[in-house]
């Protein structure tokens, strides 16, 4: 990390320093050498300053490689570092933030908007959300610059250039050191960037908008953001946005889809306690907690409970003239009868949900589903 050879002493020292961390390694002999702790002697050897080694003295922490030599000294053995009273930064952290608070502002708001961006980020999106909008030229020449400093470097992906940290640990010490109302309105920034640049990225737009005070694009993206999980079937990633939600605003229609992906999970405990809370909402649907508690029901073998909660469910139907849940109500209550071995009154129910679904117009393909099993269950 520097040119030319290094003393014993100062390889004993960031040795002990660094404990062998490549990215603490270098970013500490930078500093060392910028802040002069670490200088080159005449002959061209890297050697820590007197200062430096007159401090390690007084504090016994050094040896003497040969006896008869009083300029050559090793570190020495199990000596503690901390009670030498200079400038030796203890961890990357303080080490990576003495480099940035060394920065000019326009280097350092520069850096600080990468860091929102993530360890990779392109120039054209960097420049869409740069908070001081620095043309085209005078953005070059601060990568450039930052480039030199080591902060970060280029690469080329996919046919075109795109910038990286060089270490993600470097970008996160940044990220974390920005001020709370800075951070804020960069991921909000971000976020407006991406509904431009990429807004088929739902699930950063979900992600930087619940780091901003946009709450009603927050809410927006964290609905649109667990549909998209549950597409893919990723249901624990849809469980984690849908408790974001309701942790700002409790809405029946995320509760219910809670719920539904408790028990696709089978964890029956929470489903049982979003179940209540469903329940406690007055915007919920009467069918609705029909037919999800009698699914939980059903699920946990308590089938008088399930075709009770089910009955709820269909009478609620009947009433709105709900050809398509009263159809499903049907077809659940023929599989409870089902389960508990009448097969005579699940073929009388089904013939019911049959002759339901024939009635309606044209089937939805969740509607669809819900026909061929009552076909299974004939």
């Amino acid at each position: 990390y520097v040119q030319g050879q290094v003393s014993d002493l100062a390889a004993d020292l960031i040795q002990a320093q660094a404990r062998g961390n490549p990215l603490f390694t270098k970013a500490l002999v930078d500093t060392w050498r910028e802040s002069e702790i670490l200088y080159q002697q005449a002959d061209g050897v890297w050697a820590p300053s007197q200062a430096v080694v007159e401090a390690l003295h007084q504090a016994e922490c050094l040896v003497q490689e040969e006896e008869d030599d009083y300029d050559q000294y090793r570190l020495a053995e199990n000596a503690s570092l901390t009670a030498v009273m200079v400038d030796l930064p203890d961890s990357s952290q303080t080490i990576v933030q003495t480099k940035l608070d060394r920065l000019p502002g326009s280097l350092k708001i520069t850096l600080q908007t990468a860091s929102i961006i993530g360890r990779r980020f392109e120039f054209d999106l960097l420049a869409a959300i740069h908070p001081a909008k620095p043309n085209p030229t005078t953005l070059l020449k601060q990568l450039i610059q930052l480039q030199a400093l080591d902060f970060i470097h280029q690469e080329r992906s996919h046919g075109s250039w795109v910038y990286l940290f060089k270490h993600n640990l470097v970008r996160e010490i940044i990220y974390v050191a920005l001020p709370e109302k800075q951070t804020r309105k960069l991921h909000q920034a971000m976020a407006e960037g991406l509904e431009l640049w990429q807004p088929e990225a739902i699930e950063l737009l979900a992600y930087h908008y619940c780091r901003s005070d946009r709450r009603d694009k927050m809410l927006f993206y964290l609905d649109q953001a667990a549909d998209e999980a549950q597409r893919k079937y990723a249901n624990e990633t849809a469980l984690g946005y849908y408790a974001q939600a309701l942790a700002m605003e409790e809405r029946w229609t995320w509760r219910r889809n809670q719920v539904r992906t408790l028990h696709i999970l089978g964890r029956r405990e929470e489903e049982k306690t979003n179940l209540q809370a469903l329940g406690a909402n007055l915007d919920t649907p009467t069918f609705q907690v029909g037919l999800l508690w009698g699914q939980y029901y059903e699920a946990v073998g308590d089938y008088p409970k399930a075709q009770e909660a089910i009955e709820l469910a269909l009478a609620d139907s009947r009433d709105k003239e709900d050809s398509v849940g009263e159809a499903r109500s049907l077809s659940y209550l023929g599989l409870i009868a089902r389960r508990q071995g009448n097969y005579r009154q699940a073929r009388a129910w089904y013939m019911q949900a049959m002759a339901r679904f024939k009635k309606i117009p044209s089937l939805t393909e969740q509607e669809a589903r819900w026909l061929i099993r009552v076909f299974n269950g004939l």
